[in-house]
């Protein structure tokens, strides 16, 4: 059961080792303008909540922010970033890229919806953001979405359009 509309930005992935390379030199959004309401701010994790698989790393070696303002995400392990606010009646944009040497099954998602309690996979639904398979939308921690085939023990819902995903390191 979902009990809450909070959101939240998740992160998993799988071989990243090391520091994600540097940005186009083109600022991220949250730098040129962080409108209200705004999830990330561009220049700290404020407002945010880090939950890490493995509970010795340091979250600040884990999740930082670059001075270009794009956050950077740098294990092998599952974490999940999580807004510390709750959001309802909102509209979600968000932009990732994975480094070019990222390997092909490169996999994250953002978590909306969260129900309890927090963890690395609450009950939620996810938008994947898995290299080659953006836009499916998946029920983590037994969340039902009506009609969604069962895929590997969980709900998935096909993509509803051809993929715009760019090439790995774009």
């Amino acid at each position: 059961m979902l009990t809450r509309p909070a959101l939240a930005l998740a992160l998993l992935v799988a071989g990243l080792a090391g520091p994600v390379p540097a940005a186009p030199s083109t600022p991220s959004p949250a730098v040129r303008s962080t409108p209200a309401g705004a999830l990330f701010n561009g220049r700290d994790l404020s407002g945010w909540r880090v939950f890490l698989a493995d509970r010795a790393a340091d979250t600040r070696a884990v999740w930082s922010v670059a001075p270009d303002g794009v956050l950077r995400l740098a294990t092998k392990a599952s974490c999940l970033l999580r807004t510390e606010r709750a959001f309802s009646n909102y509209r979600l944009h968000a932009e990732w890229r994975w480094p070019a040497d990222a390997p092909a099954n490169t996999n994250g998602g953002i978590f909306f919806h969260i129900g309890e309690p927090d963890a690395i996979w609450p009950v939620c639904l996810e938008v994947q953001i898995a290299n080659t398979d953006a836009g499916q939308l998946v029920g983590q921690g037994g969340a039902d979405i009506p009609a969604a085939p069962l895929i590997n023990a969980k709900k998935r819902t096909p993509k509803l359009a051809a993929a715009s995903e760019k090439p790995l390191g774009q």
